[in-house]
């Protein structure tokens, strides 16, 4: 009886010590498993996974051609999670973005699916800035696994965008939890040298040497950040040292045989911290992957526009409406109007959920003629109308704005200059948008939204009691990037609006519907900080 529980026993240690092996161990222990377990598909994905890490592209094509023979439709958790590394590692950034955008609207997708495809759609917003902000992508991503490789993109995506804070906070616990490869601290130390922590660099510098002093990337930026405070002898001392013990770098090498220090301040961050390291994750792998000319592209576009943390606009535009009334016991009047449009808009993250605020101020004012000659050209109408609310993302890399809104209108007599007619509303707005990347560096950008009353009160002469209204517009535009932190847009839009009453005015006219049609104009600028 002891010896069949000592078997199972045993049984059981080899069968967990199996399932541990393939997520662990180089390549060479991995494959020797893989031999073992030739059919085994979740070896080979841990496989491959480790090929990708390690930029070997070929191997990773070859066993992924093996997987997909057991899984041809890779309907294992997983599988189009290698497929999006894959493209992403050979530069088919389109194809990448096609299936995490088309996985993302199946219901029940796997979490490693789901996760990757948030994660690649982060990869491209962060070096092209499409609408799926990388911020709000690598937030959707954590929600599906709070793993640091993922956090580590974000820390990223908030340094490119300088909010040198939250990038040292998420960093920081990535470092004191254990996670501290050299890009991590790379990322750490720009982030305090950017911010001008210089003493806090010098600090952690510091530290890192004493505790690696073999590692070539720690030696190289600890040497240049004293070259940069003028202790030219104390950075040759550590640059000498590494190169009687290591194979010095070339960089190690270049330092050493520089005979002029270089005294430039310690602002000057990449004089202090050199090449970055090798980056077998995030958004490096991206621009790893380019060539020249599109790697080229990528960077202006980074200098051009980064994932915003705040976003603000200056709205104007030009707009041509046909307002009419009707009801019954009235003459159908129809009102031509044009005029101007401006405000401002803005959006700002919220730290921590996958939502965002958004907010809007606008002001217009026209002109309008009634044909009938009731009232002389150049009467005019006066609008206002606010905004806020939230915004989040949706599948397909769609934004998805809910808003209160609320607007008021007046119309002024020219010739008496006294206020005739308006209204007030108080209502809930609901918004898409979505943005193709165009060819570099154009965008293009599509935005509809709705708006139903809660609250209508209007002081018109065929005002009744609100039975029914709606505000409506649709915008195509297409943007273009002027410089950093800076954009254009400018576009075309529709517009349609419905007021429907039930009962009577004071000029006798019953269940009127007054309605608003027209064409606009509208033009932006959008500073992104």
């Amino acid at each position: 009886m002891s010896y069949v529980l000592g078997l199972l026993l045993l049984c059981v240690v080899v069968q967990v010590s199996a399932a541990s092996a393939p997520s662990s161990g180089s390549v060479e222990q991995l494959r020797i498993f893989l031999n073992q377990n030739p059919y085994d598909n979740n070896v080979r994905r841990h496989l491959i996974e480790k090929h990708l890490e390690l930029h070997q592209s070929a191997e990773a094509h070859a066993e992924f051609a093996s997987y997909k023979k057991l899984d041809p439709h890779l309907n294992v958790d997983g599988g189009n999670a290698l497929q999006m590394r894959l493209d992403m590692l050979d530069g088919k950034f389109g194809a990448a973005k096609h299936l995490a955008l088309k996985l993302l609207t199946v219901p029940q997708l796997g979490a490693e699916d789901r996760y990757r495809a948030h994660l690649t759609l982060g990869d491209l917003a962060y070096v092209h800035f499409t609408s799926g902000d990388a911020v709000s992508r690598y937030k959707k991503a954590l929600s599906v696994k709070p793993v640091p490789e993922a956090k580590h993109r974000l820390a990223r995506a908030y340094l490119q965008n300088k909010k040198y804070g939250r990038a040292q906070g998420i960093l920081s616990d990535l470092i004191g939890v254990g996670y501290a490869s050299d890009p991590v601290r790379y990322d750490y130390l720009q982030s305090l040298l950017e911010a001008g922590q210089n003493q806090a660099a010098a600090l952690r510098l510091s530290q890192w040497y004493s505790e690696e002093p073999g590692n070539p990337w720690i030696v190289t930026a600890h040497a240049r950040f004293l070259l940069s405070l003028g202790q030219d002898e104390s950075a040759r001392m550590i640059l000498q040292q590494y190169a009687e013990i290591y194979q010095p770098t070339t960089e190690i090498d270049e330092l050493l045989r520089s005979t002029q220090p270089q005294r430039t301040p310690t602002a000057e961050t990449v004089m202090v911290l050199g090449l970055r390291p090798e980056m077998p994750v995030n958004a490096g792998v991206v621009r790893g992957a380019a060539s020249a000319g599109e790697a080229a592209g990528k960077q202006a576009m980074e200098s051009s526009l980064s994932p915003r943390h705040w976003q603000m606009q200056a709205v104007a535009g030009y707009q041509m409406i046909n307002n009419r009334v009707e009801g019954q016991g009235f003459n159908s009047l129809l009102s031509p109007e044009a005029g101007y449009v401006a405000g401002v808009a803005a959006e700002t993250d919220n730290e921590g959920s996958a939502y965002s605020f958004v907010g809007r101020a606008r002001t217009s004012w026209q002109t309008y003629k009634i044909p009938s000659g009731l009232q002389q050209n150049g009467d005019r109408s006066q609008a206002f109308d606010i905004a806020g609310g939230l915004q989040t993302l949706l599948a397909a890399d769609w934004q998805l704005q809910m808003q209160l809104n609320y607007r008021s209108r007046s119309g002024i007599e020219s010739a008496t200059n006294t206020y005739v007619s308006g209204y007030q509303m108080l209502g809930v707005q609901a918004g898409v948008s979505k943005t193709w990347q165009l060819r570099f560096p154009w965008s293009f950008e599509v935005h509809a939204d709705l708006t139903l009353p809660v609250y209508f009160t209007e002081s018109t002469a065929e005002s009744g009691q609100l039975r029914f209204g709606y505000f409506s517009s649709l915008q195509a535009l297409a943007q273009y990037p002027l410089r950093e932190g800076l954009a254009f847009r400018a576009g075309l839009g529709l517009v349609r609006n419905e007021i429907q009453f039930n009962g009577n005015g004071s000029r006798g006219v019953t269940d009127a519907t007054d309605s608003e049609e027209g064409l606009m104009i509208p033009v932006s600028l959008t500073w992104v900080y």
